[in-house]
């Protein structure tokens, strides 16, 4: 009886945890994703299809540093042709700010923490005036480096996994 009630519990937080947040009366914008494709491994193909939930707090204050807050939580299900599947899971806050630089112009810098789509466990901080790596703080849990963190694609792991 007690497994039945913890079953029942655990299905019903689940579905809490993983259900997309509420818009904040308005103050969030909040998406649903759903998006398939195929992926290309050099010969073999792939059916992939992301799915979850992305939530943007936009400040739009005078003298606010801040741009965006981006809370999201994505699934993505690859599947080879024999029904093998492999998940790539990517969870955290992405946040969007201004800077000055050096020269007194504004840029605007990209900060990722959590676990990001490419290659970094931690916290990375990119200027995305000219794309370089501002900060990173972490683990490349598959390889790589600082100096290449964004070639990496999670579809070019699920082809090495799954063939």
């Amino acid at each position: 009886m007690s497994k039945t009630i913890l079953t029942i519990i655990l299905c019903c937080m689940s579905a809490f945890v993983l259900a997309a947040p509420n818009s904040g009366n308005g103050n969030k914008l909040v998406f649903d994703w759903d998006i398939p494709w195929v992926v290309d491994c050099g010969g073999p193909l792939l059916s992939a299809e992301l799915t979850g939930w992305s939530q943007f707090k936009v400040f739009e204050q005078d003298h606010n540093r801040n741009i965006s807050l981006e809370v999201f939580h994505l699934e993505t299900v690859y599947t080879n042709e024999d029904g093998d599947i492999w998940v790539w899971r990517d969870r955290g806050p992405d946040h969007y700010y201004m800077v000055t630089n050096e020269s007194g112009e504004p840029e605007v810098h990209w900060t990722i923490t959590g676990r990001s789509g490419w290659n970094i466990i931690g916290h990375a901080v990119i200027n995305l005036e000219t794309g370089e790596l501002v900060l990173s703080g972490g683990q490349h849990p598959f390889g790589g480096d600082d100096s290449d963190f964004m070639d990496f694609w999670a579809d070019d792991l699920a082809c090495e996994y799954l063939y």
